[in-house]
């Protein structure tokens, strides 16, 4: 089976889904969306574990081991945090990248963070339960109270104007802060969003403008490629001096297109390109319910619990980067137990259960404290991606190359890589770049990592 298409995208989540609607959106047609799962949720495909541990019988299956981190949780499942944060403390990032380039960041991240709530406000169908744009609150102990203003000061500096350094007793009347916590940093534009609802719009849309068509449930790429266009199926689609891309499923389909794009964040690994640049991790998420959570309550017009505690909340954030969760459908939907290779068997239920404990100590005045019990919590894991420099991976090795890339979100990074989605058009020469465009660009172009033999090779 053969097909001829200007674009093949491999991934339907919301950096596949953002790309092709922007190509949509610039008038590019006859572009295919490629997802081995559902747009959104990835694959339900179990990979099973050949090891044998004190933890686990051999022949061991994860559920879970293709989907993305956002899209596993039975209830509250998608919701995902768009903010614009770095993966790490703004002094690391700047070690990485100085003082530009964090600046840089923070315009990708504002930008991606506006985009995605302008167009999730006209396409999702409930847009104002599926987005809410509530803020953030970034946290922090007393004892790191010194370096977290260091934080908030560096912050300001570089670009973001509208945040706000709240005390104690600010969080203490704060809907469904933690009472630990003793100074934080609002972001006041951070939202939250049903990514995979997101998704599916997007798709939508995109199929819509007669532009895209959605392959899900599709065979697994295997890998993705530049060849000749002597080599292709039908050379007489592409020009004599031509390269063209080639994208293999595992039950043997070839797609032969003059451009790919792939976004699939953690869950493609067998690309040579990426060995050293894009690691899969695992995500471990629990969802820890009110006390008094059930179906009546949640149907109830009031929009907090007798106690106060109220059924949805902004996003949170520990300083340190262990921990970020909100109130969502009357629970706590925690994160975290991050940075553990998604290479390695993912040892779930011990570190969702630390999450619980974490949320159970956090919240003592609404839950019991560990020791005294274990309340009762949902837990799921998925994998998400990270780079060495807290900075996705964009655009193509080379200009011969087929292959654009746009993966590597690391934590808390859809904005950037649904700013990064809106360059897509650009990077595969449908519309201009702007200035800014590939001024900002050369913060996530893939070519930084510029000894990868691929990019070397690019430049001979």
């Amino acid at each position: 089976v053969m097909s001829v298409d200007n674009v093949v995208i491999v991934g339907a989540g919301v950096a596949g889904a953002s790309a092709a609607y922007h190509l949509a959106f610039a008038g590019v047609k006859n572009v295919v969306v490629l997802d081995c799962g559902t747009a959104g949720h990835g694959s339900l495909t179990p990979v099973k574990d050949c090891t044998k541990t004190e933890e686990q019988e051999e022949g061991s299956v994860f559920q879970f081991a293709h989907r993305s981190g956002s899209a596993v949780m039975p209830s509250a499942s998608t919701i995902k945090m768009i903010v614009r944060l770095f993966a790490s403390s703004a002094t690391d990032f700047i070690e990485h990248h100085g003082i530009e380039g964090a600046k840089k960041y923070i315009k990708i991240t504002t930008s991606g963070l506006e985009t995605e709530k302008e167009i999730a406000s006209s396409i999702l169908p409930n847009a104002a339960e599926q987005l809410r744009a509530f803020g953030s609150l970034y946290l922090a102990y007393e004892k790191d109270e010194a370096e977290f203003r260091k934080e908030f000061d560096i912050l300001k500096e570089i670009g973001c104007d509208d945040i706000e350094w709240w005390e104690k007793d600010q969080l203490l009347i704060t809907p469904g802060c933690s009472k630990k916590f003793h100074c934080g940093i609002f972001f006041p534009k951070d939202a939250i969003i049903n990514s995979s609802v997101y998704s599916a719009a997007l798709l939508s849309a995109a199929t819509a403008m007669g532009a895209v068509r959605v392959v899900e449930n599709c065979s697994p790429v295997v890998s993705v490629s530049t060849i000749p266009a002597s080599q292709a199926t039908c050379p007489s689609s592409f020009g004599e001096d031509e390269t063209v891309g080639l994208t293999v499923l595992q039950d043997g389909t070839r797609m032969e297109s003059r451009h790919i794009v792939l976004a699939t964040g953690g869950l493609f690994t067998n690309d040579p390109n990426l060995s050293g640049i894009v690691r899969p991790c695992w995500s471990y998420l629990v969802s820890v319910p009110h006390p008094e959570t059930t179906e009546e309550t949640l149907d109830a017009n009031s929009a907090t619990f007798s106690d106060g505690v109220p059924k949805f909340s902004m996003n949170f954030f520990s300083w340190g980067f262990t921990h970020d969760w909100s109130w969502t459908e009357g629970a706590v939907r925690i994160s975290g137990e991050d940075h553990f290779s998604a290479l390695k068997p993912p040892r779930a239920p011990q570190r969702c259960q630390n999450l619980a404990h974490w949320t159970q100590e956090a919240y003592g005045d609404v839950f019991p404290t560990p020791e005294a019990e274990t309340v009762p919590y949902e837990w799921q894991y998925g994998v998400y991606s990270e780079t060495p420099d807290s900075v996705p991976v964009v655009g193509r090795t080379s200009d011969s190359s087929k292959v654009c890339y746009l993966l590597g979100c690391n934590a808390w990074g859809q904005a950037v890589l649904s700013y990064t989605a809106t360059l897509v058009p650009g990077l595969l020469g449908y519309t201009p770049m702007t200035e800014e465009q590939s001024d900002l660009f050369e913060l996530v172009s893939v070519r930084r990592f510029a000894l990868l033999p691929s990019v070397l090779e690019g430049c001979k």
